[in-house]
């Protein structure tokens, strides 16, 4: 039976400093901090470093549901990316195993999704960091935008790619 792990997550990018928020009642993850090596922008070269502690023994089969809210800087302000171009965006794309699109900005996740960032998955119980190299997103958008269209359009201005 398949346990669905902390409720919602919460990844916003903000002009100031990124962060994740938990917002379950009571989650089993506790995000203790958040850091991008390019500072508050993520690029090409970008790596995350995550925090995180796992208060609770998980199993392979259980799955982890994602809402992510993410910004794009402006000229002036950072604008929010509304769902709808999320869905948009995923409607377009094919999804890696272990990535279930639930719709606008949620996801369903699970061990299979992982393997490129998680040195173990499920997490163990206690203190935990992740490493993320944002390179593998960045060439895929980059391919994706290359095909042409009014997805590409927006690809190559959400990512600022060329």
């Amino acid at each position: 039976m398949n346990f669905v792990i902390a409720c919602l997550f919460v990844a916003t990018a903000t002009a100031l400093s990124p962060v994740i928020k938990n917002e379950c009642s009571r989650p089993i993850f506790k995000f203790r901090g958040l850091e991008l090596s390019t500072g508050t922008t993520i690029v090409r070269e970008t790596v995350m470093k995550v925090d995180y502690e796992v208060s609770k023994t998980l199993k392979a089969d259980d799955s982890a549901i994602l809402n992510l809210k993410i910004a794009k800087a402006g000229w002036v302000v950072w604008l929010p990316i509304p769902s709808l171009i999320f869905s948009v965006a995923v409607s377009n794309m094919q999804l890696p195993p272990g990535i279930e699109h639930i719709s606008g900005t949620q996801f369903k996740i699970d061990c299979r999704a992982s393997k490129r960032f998680m040195p173990v998955c499920p997490p163990e119980q206690g203190s935990n960091i992740i490493n993320y190299d944002f390179t593998y997103i960045f060439d895929t958008i980059k391919e994706k935008a290359k095909l042409g269209g009014p997805f590409a359009t927006v690809l190559k201005w959400f990512a600022s790619v060329s």
